[in-house]
């Protein structure tokens, strides 16, 4: 019908602007920024930005967000944009809803004939909810940071510290062209028994980068439980 095919005309758009916001994670600056930089100052003397007792640096030769606090290096190692990825899938599938209901609405059909405007409502919302099942998107962590000795995860309004020791493993798993990081705990947290959270959008084409960075983790994880 007219309404669904106006929706996924929005749907594509919405997924091109997104798609295009992400590739813009990169942290690099723009060609009128590096025409007008005549050299940039090594890593030793990089300005200090202080908020909060907190010290940030822009640094070439680490992640790009990152900060610390003494000597406590903390890292931004999630997709910046993972709230609006599941706001957007949220308002789209409302859209999608509204446009194949609106049209029969507004030319009274639907209150002739509902069966039919409601069976494409149940065909978009099981679409929807195979699409849920088959990316998980519900399940990633909206922002998870690296701070040396642990991780802190954020989901929602739930926050927990995964500590280094709790860490069994830390996997990379490709679904829909689309990478994620998998981290598995040993005991379980008010997020549950694993945490899952998008890479940093420069990495998504990145195959190696994405393994480096689970690599890392778990690494670093076997490290803390053979000092415990």
């Amino acid at each position: 019908m007219p309404g669904t095919a106006i929706a996924l005309l929005l749907v594509e758009i919405f997924l091109t602007k997104l798609m295009t916001a992400a590739t813009g994670d990169t942290h690099e600056y723009s060609d009128l920024v590096k025409a007008r930089r005549t050299r940039r100052r090594p890593d030793d003397e990089q300005p200090d930005l202080r908020h909060g007792g907190i010290h940030f640096r822009v640094s070439s030769g680490r992640p790009p967000i990152q900060a610390w606090n003494g000597h406590r290096i903390v890292r931004v190692i999630s997709f910046k944009n993972t709230i609006l990825l599941k706001r957007g899938v949220w308002l789209t599938a409302a859209a999608l809803i509204a446009f194949a209901v609106t049209p029969a609405l507004i030319d009274g059909s639907l209150q002739r004939n509902p069966a039919s405007s409601l069976f494409a409502v149940g065909i978009l919302c099981a679409f929807f909810v195979y699409f849920l099942w088959k990316t998980q998107l519900h399940r990633l962590a909206d922002e998870v940071m690296d701070c040396d000795d642990h991780l802190k995860v954020r989901r929602g309004r739930t926050e927990e510290t995964i500590r280094f020791s709790n860490i069994a493993t830390a996997d990379v798993s490709t679904s829909s062209g689309i990478h994620r990081i998998t981290v598995r705990l040993r005991q379980p947290t008010k997020l549950g028994t694993q945490i899952e959270f998008l890479p940093q959008a420069s990495l998504w084409s990145n195959l190696s980068g994405v393994k480096r960075v689970a690599t890392g983790l778990a690494d670093r994880a076997n490290q803390a439980k053979g000092g415990r």
